[in-house]
């Protein structure tokens, strides 16, 4: 049997960690958006520079969609705060995907 490639196991322990930070949400709605977009999330900026350079497009809309669903899981706990973080990588990560995330590639 072969080993796993750094990659596999980075996506692995990116989807481990997601859960891990999905688990303490706040009622059915919230729980559910957290259990779909930490995950999703993790797994997608753990390889973030390679989605980049890449241009996954799928990747990229998998990351956007899922910080999207911990957004409105924290709207539907009522708490505002952990929005702004989020809210504000959501829009970093779109802006760095659409330039390329590079000052040299010209």
């Amino acid at each position: 049997m072969s080993r796993p490639s750094g990659a596999q196991v980075s996506v692995v322990v990116g989807a481990i960690v997601g859960v891990l930070f999905a688990l303490p949400a706040d009622g059915a709605l919230a729980t559910a958006l957290h259990l779909f977009g930490y995950p999703v999330a993790l797994v997608v900026i753990v390889r973030w520079v390679a989605v980049v350079r890449e241009r996954r497009l799928t990747w990229f809309v998998a990351h956007e969609v899922a910080m999207a669903c911990i957004c409105l899981g924290f709207v539907a706990m009522d708490e505002i705060a952990p929005i702004v973080p989020n809210a504000l990588w959501l829009v970093i990560a779109a802006l760095w995907y659409l330039r390329r995330g590079s000052t040299t590639d010209g």
